[in-house]
């Protein structure tokens, strides 16, 4: 592990939205644990001792497979843990622009609340809901695993558990969210509704994941590797929102109950702004039958959708509208 300087910054507690750097550590209130994100690697590191001088044993740590490294924009440092206001926490890595990268979560997304985390006396690592002044109990543990219900939720399938982690039951009509896929059976929500910057920059982005989308008929499913050079995000809402995409490759499959569907593209600008939807670029989307309640038939990138959604494209190349944005 990288040598911390004497400059070490303590502390006992680690709020939602706030970041356990270089050069910090959070330490158990008995000063007999302590946590660090070593810098060589990424990896979060629960230790025995009161420094790192004083070393007893290692007690827990995270796992980063070196291809989810290497295959993230080429990440050269500055590692650090951010933890959300949803409950969970990512392991994050600069790459040569100076773009987090994410590299590893424990996948604990919840409701939008008050979380931090802390380090018992017992070397256990864990996020509680609520503050300092007012614990509401562990949501997640190193250690122990745990849950609201005190049992892990059994999914019958992967359909399932999808939309368990994008919370369906509470997403609008219309609304899409995206389900990041970290290796395993671990996926994250990522963007999540009113936890998004008014504006964003994003430069060298790569995502594979799921798409799960609430349609009237029932939701539908896009599995999809993605990978563009610069993303713009404007608004929070979808109406007076934008959102932009530049010089983006994408492959996906798609399905719901009535539909079923898969292509590849290469966009110069993949563009949603309001109500409408606009694609600049080369596809090979094939695919027939009721999508995002919408009447759909594509054949090598040329095709229409009649309903919610109205559009036209041929060969990858698109206009359209989408009133479903209206309700959400």
């Amino acid at each position: 592990m990288e040598e911390i300087k004497s400059e070490i910054q303590k502390m006992y507690t680690l709020l939602g939205g706030k970041y356990l750097k270089k050069n910090e550590v959070i330490s158990s209130k008995s000063n007999k644990y302590f946590a660090v994100v070593d810098q060589n690697n990424g990896t979060l590191v629960v230790y025995q001792g009161s420094g790192m001088e004083n070393i007893v044993e290692q007690k827990w740590r995270t796992e980063i497979p070196t291809e989810r490294i290497n295959s993230n924009g080429c990440v050269v440092g500055g590692y650090s843990l951010l933890l959300t206001e949803r409950g969970s926490f990512f392991i994050l890595g600069k790459n040569q622009n100076g773009t987090d990268i994410r590299l590893w979560t424990n996948n604990s997304a919840l409701d939008i609340g008050d979380y931090y985390l802390e380090l018992q006396d017992d070397g256990n690592l864990v996020i509680k809901k609520g503050t300092p002044e007012n614990d509401l109990g562990n949501v997640w543990s190193s250690l122990v695993k745990i849950n609201q219900s005190d049992n892990p939720p059994e999914f019958d399938n992967l359909e399932d558990k999808w939309k368990f982690l994008a919370d369906y039951a509470n997403m609008g009509w219309g609304e899409s969210r995206t389900l990041a896929y970290f290796g395993g059976d671990k996926y994250v929500l990522m963007h999540p509704s009113g936890s998004q910057n008014d504006s964003s920059i994003d430069v060298g982005n790569a995502l594979s994941g799921v798409v799960v989308t609430k349609n009237f008929l029932g939701p539908s499913f896009a599995v999809i590797a993605k990978a563009s050079m610069m993303d713009v995000q404007q608004g929070k809402n979808n109406i007076s929102g934008v959102d932009v995409s530049i010089f983006t490759t994408e492959a996906k499959a798609e399905l719901s109950t009535f539909y079923a569907g898969a292509g590849i593209e290469l966009d110069l600008i993949d563009a949603h702004a309001s109500l409408f939807d606009l694609t600049l670029g080369l596809g090979l989307e094939t695919g027939a039958g009721i999508k995002d309640d919408s009447l759909s038939l594509h054949i090598a990138g040329c095709g229409i959708e009649i309903g919610r959604k109205i559009s036209i494209g041929v060969f990858g190349t698109s206009f359209g509208i989408d009133f479903g944005r209206l309700f959400n």
